[in-house]
């Protein structure tokens, strides 16, 4: 049982305060675990010792296991490149398996055809799995101990009827050797009362979506019918606490990125400090004037926009078309009608519409119906024209620092009205009319 020397320097730099003894209560757990393991319920179970992440409940009283998408990604990393200064010290694996948790409690497995998106028609395995004890530590780490025993697929074969709960785990696995590290994006659905086997969307519930979560534990595995001694736990125990400080270590540093990634003005406060434009009030004269215009430009496109409901953080009143996730189930359309459908560059800017109207001015409007004024500048080529509103993202050469632009979409030109032309239609206006809005 090794851990990396990776490892062990980043645990001595890390700060005593962060350091969490999962060391002592595993110890103290010691007796059960042995007591336990050479039980006559261990013979054909495999005894499991897991620290998992997560946090102590308001309350008080519970757990929440799992942490947020963004410190799992910094976790993955992190540990990927762990591997990379170890030269083969650790190995990773990628898996996808979906289970399904029958109401006997047994929970079957069936392993995923990434390619093809397919399960396998028949449970690779099945458990049913017991809990020993465990204990909350730091606040931090739930240590678990579980007995997992094999379920024979012929005694009790799947029946997708039984089915109440199923989940699809998308796991990468860090092995170091007796111990592994997991990461694992889990998304759980319930199955209604028509039961449907472990597919997602048909016999789920209707009334409760799929949830999804990111979880992070340390893992360590008992083969079936060896029992452990008060000394292998001893051994265990200060190469369970080095891959808990490892994590611990690395939840500090997603915590202080985080930290200075709030206190650093964004990216579209930086764009939208140009010297050359200028925020109005919302009682601004000028602003209340372009806002009441760009509505009537966005009630003419789209009369029905103000019935349908919003998504949460949306804002109901502007009127740019916001962008759809690309899901699997389109692909199929997009190959079969391929001539339907335009590419283009996904610039990194800020999502603007440009408003303009003569000896009026020229107008950025931002997602929140914020209005800015606009003045010419060597950096900005706007020209004196009849009303206009058009669709773009404001963004900023790294190089040069200029700003620019980026117009892909037109609602009015020049007063007249594109709003319900098709798009190659706008996109041509836009290339003959517009050669040099940028």
């Amino acid at each position: 049982m090794s851990v990396p020397a990776a490892l062990a320097t980043a645990v001595a730099t890390l700060p005593a305060a962060f350091t969490v003894a999962v060391a002592g209560a595993l110890v103290a757990l010691g007796p059960r675990i042995v007591e336990c393991s050479h039980s006559p319920a261990a013979a054909d179970a495999v005894l499991e010792i897991e620290a998992r992440l997560g946090s102590v409940l308001d309350d008080g009283l519970g757990f929440q296991s799992g942490v947020s998408q963004r410190t799992f990604v910094h976790l993955n990393e992190a540990l990927c490149a762990d591997v990379r200064q170890t030269a083969g010290g650790v190995t990773v694996r990628h898996s996808v398996t979906q289970d399904a948790f029958a109401s006997s409690g047994v929970r079957y497995t069936f392993e995923v055809d990434t390619q093809r998106s397919a399960l396998s028609p028949h449970p690779a395995a099945a458990v049913r799995k017991e809990r020993v004890c465990d204990a909350v530590v730091g606040g931090t780490f739930r240590l678990a101990v579980s007995l997992e025993h094999a379920v024979d697929l012929e005694a009790e074969p799947y029946d997708p009827a039984a089915i109440v709960r199923s989940r699809r785990k998308e796991r990468t696995t860090f092995d170091y050797g007796a111990l592994r590290i997991d990461l694992t994006h889990v998304v759980t659905a319930r199955v209604n009362d028509g039961g449907a086997g472990v597919g997602f969307g048909v016999g789920c519930d209707a009334g409760a979506a799929p949830r999804s979560a990111y979880e992070c534990e340390i893992e360590f595995e008992c083969p079936r019918g060896r029992g452990m001694s008060p000394a292998a736990v001893q051994r265990l125990a200060p190469h369970m606490q080095a891959l808990c400080d490892r994590l611990l270590a690395l939840l500090e540093s997603d915590r202080a990125a985080a930290r200075a990634h709030e206190a650093a003005p964004s990216r579209d406060a930086l764009l939208l400090s140009a010297p050359f434009i200028r925020r109005l009030g919302n009682d601004d004269t000028l602003a209340v004037h372009v806002r009441a215009r760009c509505w009537a430009l966005w009630e003419a496109a789209d009369p029905e926009r103000h019935r349908r409901p919003v998504r949460r953080g949306r804002n109901r009143r502007f009127g740019g078309v916001m962008p759809l996730a690309l899901r699997r189930a389109h692909l199929r359309s997009l190959v079969e009608q391929r001539d339907r459908y335009y590419v283009s560059d996904k610039p990194d800017g800020v999502r603007l519409q440009m408003y303009g109207a003569g000896a009026l001015g020229v107008f950025f409007v931002d997602r929140m119906v914020n209005i800015y004024a606009v003045a010419a500048s060597s950096y900005l080529r706007v020209y004196a024209r009849p009303e206009f509103l058009l669709d773009g993202e404001l963004v900023q050469n790294s190089k040069t620092q200029r700003h620019a632009f980026l117009v892909f979409d037109i609602y009015a030109l020049d007063n007249e009205d594109f709003s319900m032309r098709f798009l190659s239609e706008r996109l041509q206006v836009r290339f003959t009319r517009l050669p040099h809005c940028r």
